[in-house]
């Protein structure tokens, strides 16, 4: 009798802060997993410092054959240029640019040429070839398909744009003997994810994986209780029955977990989908400075790789 007493007791002193233990534990579940988003978050900004000497380069290229219509809206199959007959004519914009913190010094250079390979004859520089801070820097190219950045001074946003006609598709390759200078290719560091970004992915299909199975298993649940049990039985509701959300702590209770927590799931599935698809902060910022330094040019870019 003392013991029933005392459960009797510890049941009516019971509370919780949000009016029921469901809720409360489904928050904690949401909390926990904001927390640990926000230090993945965190971490990556402190790994996507920027390097005291870094430059980036970008390729983009657009086929002007009858199949590249689409594109340009030239339709060539054939250029001439010259005495020269281009049977596989690409436009290809290079870029190259600064983002580092200082800037590169002459003497980095040890007296060798930085160059950048694109592996195909270069037929001619075409109208759209533009630059940014570029002072002192010593760019050239030759027909082979050399770009030659010579020992001089960059400064940490100069910005250069060529743009070539090419007899076939460039592949890009770097030559660096610059002391102390990190090269990034921008298309690679677009699609590459971070560390967090692939956690976020495989999280997001947990938590994907999770919602659906609980969604599915409560439905199997109430539908074999109800089969067992048949309809529950009407029941008077005491005003201190009610919870601060206007709901019946015994009702809430008797919810199905996967009902109440597949919006819970779903928001932060979408969450992390969207960040882990998202590309990373080292070249979204190279990109921004690439547009604010690189002066304008009459003729349009051509996109990206990634569109």
């Amino acid at each position: 009798m003392m013991d029933q007493i005392a459960q009797l007791a510890a049941a009516e002193t019971e509370s919780y802060l949000l009016g029921s233990r469901l809720l409360e534990t489904a928050i904690t579940l949401v909390l926990g997993a904001v927390l640990g988003i926000g230090g993945q978050l965190l971490l990556d900004a402190r790994k996507g410092q920027v390097e005291d000497y870094e430059l980036w380069v970008d390729v983009r290229e657009a086929s002007q054959k009858a199949e590249g219509i689409g594109r340009l809206n030239t339709g060539l199959s054939l250029v001439a240029a010259g005495d020269r007959v281009v049977t596989d004519p690409y436009v290809v914009d290079f870029y190259v640019w600064g983002v580092g913190k200082r800037d590169v010094r002459t003497e980095q250079f040890d007296g060798q040429d930085l160059e950048f390979h694109l592996n195909v004859p270069i037929i001619d520089e075409l109208e759209g070839s533009t630059q940014g801070n570029l002072e002192s820097a010593r760019f050239s190219f030759d027909k082979d398909g050399v770009v030659r950045l010579a020992p001089s001074l960059v400064r940490a946003r100069a910005a250069k744009r060529y743009r070539f006609l090419t007899d076939g598709k460039p592949q890009l390759e770097m030559v660096n003997p610059v002391a102390d200078l990190n090269i990034f290719d921008f298309s690679e560091q677009w699609q590459k994810p971070t560390k967090g970004q692939v956690v976020a992915k495989r999280l997001a299909i947990t938590l994907t994986t999770l919602a659906v199975l609980a969604f599915i298993g409560s439905i199997i649940i109430s539908l074999v209780r109800y089969s067992i049990e048949g309809p529950p039985p009407p029941t008077l509701i005491s005003s201190d029955d009610i919870s601060i959300f206007g709901v019946p702590d015994s009702e809430l209770e008797d919810l199905p977990w996967g009902i109440l927590l597949v919006p819970i799931f779903v928001f932060l599935t979408f969450g992390l989908f969207s960040y882990g698809a998202a590309p990373s902060r080292r070249p979204r910022r190279a990109k921004r400075l690439l547009d604010d330094n690189l002066e304008p040019s009459g003729a349009p870019a051509l996109k990206t790789h990634n569109g």
